[in-house]
């Protein structure tokens, strides 16, 4: 839930707005809370102006592994059950 109104845009703020930006909250938590477990980590987000950000730690072939999995995972090849 965003806690901070005054932290948002001046502009009117729509309502997928408001969900995505809870959700993005959520999901950066999640990671904060399980920081100790993660040892590889790929991290790609647009900001504001969609320009493009990347940050990785880890081998790059294990890197490479996971984004090749998650490409497959996006196009529908695997199942959410293992989610």
């Amino acid at each position: 839930m965003i806690k901070k109104l005054d932290k948002l845009p001046k502009r009117k703020v729509t309502i997928d707005e408001l969900i995505h930006a809870d959700d993005i909250v959520d999901l950066l938590q999640g990671i904060y809370e399980n920081r100790t477990k993660i040892d590889q980590f790929v991290l790609i987000y647009t900001d504001d102006d969609a320009t493009p950000h990347q940050y990785w730690h880890g081998s790059r072939e294990r890197l490479l592994y996971c984004l090749e999995q998650m490409k497959l995972k996006l196009l529908g090849v695997y199942d959410d059950e293992d989610e």
